[in-house]
């Protein structure tokens, strides 16, 4: 704990100005939404320090002898603090105003832009302020293939209705792009997962630059089966990650039949079967007593 923290509990200067350094050094090199209302929160808290606030004082021009004791003054900062705070809730208010403006311009360029100008921190999140429930299901029919893409993409929370439109779309890009999701509905996913196309079929237990989406064991298990061989490599490379109680998010699943497991190991090439046998083999083996995790560390290396 830093002095100022021991003394007062109150938040540190140095590192909330340090904080609010490098949160305006990311906003000059990438000026994005999300990161301007990273400069606001570092601001914030700069500013809940008797430092951070006579330097907003000082910034906003008010006579430096009321700055000095009002700097001293908890109720102050808290009011200031707030204010730095309700600046990001006005920017998002305007936001979605222009977002549902964009949403119906005749140019497809423009409603695509709507949906991939502001992107949340977190994928998936409930981003009902920035695009309405309403307009993304009404996107999800748009004419523009380029549009339903970007919805497809979109970082926020797609609804459902949403979902089962572009679940069926003729254009292969946009099922892709929606099968990476992690938000899909069970109906939607269980539809992606027998889609005609392996390619969508695989998205489905593959992820996107944001991370890979954890399916439930009964998925996984049908595309261990798929007529399709990258997709069941696919499926034993998703069942060790995610099912065999290795790694990071990693449950337990129930093995399949051994018989089931012997033909799903052979009809592999040579590199995805080295998956299947940590998944099916070494690992319930390493869970049972029977191997030790260094019998089997040089699996570990594909």
């Amino acid at each position: 704990m830093c002095k100022s923290q021991a003394q007062g509990g109150q938040r540190c200067a140095a590192h909330t100005r340090a904080a609010l350094s490098a949160a305006e050094a990311a906003y000059a090199q990438s000026p994005t939404p999300a990161r301007y209302d990273d400069v606001q929160e570092a601001r914030a808290q700069y500013a809940s320090t008797p430092e951070g606030l006579g330097k907003a004082f000082d910034q906003a021009g008010i006579d430096p002898r009321f700055a000095q004791s009002a700097a001293q003054d908890p109720a102050v900062r808290a009011e200031w603090e707030a204010a730095f705070r309700r600046g990001s809730q006005i920017r998002e208010r305007n936001l979605a105003v222009l977002n549902e403006g964009r949403a119906a311009d005749p140019d497809s360029s423009v409603r695509a832009s709507c949906l991939r100008g502001w992107k949340p921190k977190n994928w998936g999140v409930e981003v009902d302020r920035h695009v309405s429930v309403e307009t993304l299901n009404r996107l999800a029919g748009d004419p523009s293939a380029e549009v339903r893409l970007e919805l497809a993409r979109y970082r926020g929370r797609v609804p459902a209705e949403a979902q089962a439109a572009l679940a069926t779309d003729p254009d292969k890009r946009i099922r892709v792009a929606l099968a990476k999701r992690s938000d899909l509905t069970p109906e939607v996913l269980g539809h992606l997962g027998e889609d005609a196309d392996a390619g969508v079929r695989k998205a489905t237990l593959t992820g996107d630059s944001h991370g890979q989406a954890l399916r439930g064991r009964e998925h996984v298990l049908a595309r261990l089966h798929d007529r399709d061989r990258s997709v069941r490599a696919a499926a034993v490379k998703h069942w060790f990650l995610h099912g065999v109680g290795h790694g990071h998010n990693s449950q337990e699943w129930e093995l399949p039949p051994s018989d089931s497991i012997n033909a799903i190991v052979e009809s592999l090439p040579p590199k995805e079967k080295k998956w299947a046998v940590r998944a099916f083999v070494e690992y319930p083996k390493i869970r049972s007593g029977e191997l030790r995790p260094d019998q089997v560390e040089r699996l570990l290396v594909v």
